[in-house]
């Protein structure tokens, strides 16, 4: 039988005991969910993003007294549970008409039943399922089916009782994370595919100044685009930078511009979202860059 949204009901997916139903409180729900081993760390109010100066994911703590103090500091704060260390959480997503549940009863047909775990119905009436699994699991966006997003080593989601626009993320149920099943994890561990050539006719201006001029731009709006991706996708958003740096070599930039570029756009980068690997990082940017090399932009002049 074809799996369907009914699959997913209270009934079948279930969250732990961590949080008394009805608790309204931040920080409590914080102590709670770090007695249960979940690393914790504050969120911005009404906001997926941490707070300015802080180091995200690597500010996550499952110690009752720092969680005491983050709280007591700002105790209207978001509750985010940092996933990895065997923990990961499918994020269904239903927003700009993506049917992430669709998509999930598709893969089940393929790599068979997902069973019953801790869940949660995010504000926009889709869903959080936390699972355990055995190997590493990098964070992705859509990469195993539209409208499905993976937060493995290096990411997180709010948890309740955080609201977003006044809406509340709720647990509907009260059962343990389950272990991810073999072929779930498989799926899930393969190695990211390379970024997909896409070959973008470049305009360019005759006159040294305006071509410089553009080249300039093209970077800085890479660069902003790479600062400003959310947390828990660092892959796809360094390929995407390297990538587009690469296809821009044969248009007569310098090396040194590329390396000046990339770096200012790391030191961002783990600046705003706290990246521990910053080899790892760097060895991802190198490979995108010479992969956007192999695969230039199509120069038409202007």
């Amino acid at each position: 039988m074809t799996p369907s949204k009914d699959h997913f009901e209270p009934k079948k997916f279930q969250a732990p005991e961590v949080v008394a139903q009805g608790q309204s409180s931040p920080g409590i729900a914080a102590l709670n969910y770090a007695k249960h081993g979940c690393r914790v760390f504050p969120i911005q109010p009404n906001d997926k993003r941490p707070f300015p100066g802080s180091h995200g994911c690597l500010d996550a703590t499952t110690d009752p007294v720092t969680i005491t103090d983050l709280w007591n500091t700002h105790p209207d704060a978001n509750v985010a549970i940092a996933t990895g260390n065997g923990l990961i959480v499918i994020d269904i997503d239903t927003k700009k008409g993506e049917d992430g549940w669709g998509s999930l009863d598709a893969l089940m047909v393929e790599h068979g039943e997902l069973p019953g775990t801790r869940w949660a119905q995010t504000p926009n009436a889709g869903a959080h399922l936390y699972y355990r699994v055995i190997g590493e699991v990098r964070n992705s966006e859509s990469k195993i089916g539209p409208g499905l997003d993976v937060r493995g080593d290096g990411g997180y989601v709010l948890a309740p009782p955080s609201t977003i626009n006044g809406k509340s993320y709720k647990w509907m149920g009260r059962s343990p994370s389950a272990q991810l099943p073999p072929a779930w994890e498989a799926l899930l561990i393969a190695k990211p595919d390379a970024p997909v050539p896409v070959t973008v006719p470049a305009l360019l201006p005759t006159g040294k100044k305006a071509r410089q001029a553009y080249l300039l731009a093209a970077l800085e709006g890479e660069r902003d685009a790479l600062r400003d991706a959310p947390e828990g996708t660092r892959n796809g958003a360094l390929n995407r930078f390297g990538f587009s740096l690469g296809q821009l070599v044969h248009l007569g930039l310098l090396a040194d511009d590329i390396v000046a570029t990339a770096e200012w756009a790391m030191d961002q980068w783990t600046w705003t979202h706290g990246h521990r690997d910053r080899r790892k990082d760097a060895a991802t940017l190198g490979r995108a860059i010479r992969d956007g090399m192999n695969h230039p932009r199509e120069e038409v002049a202007a």
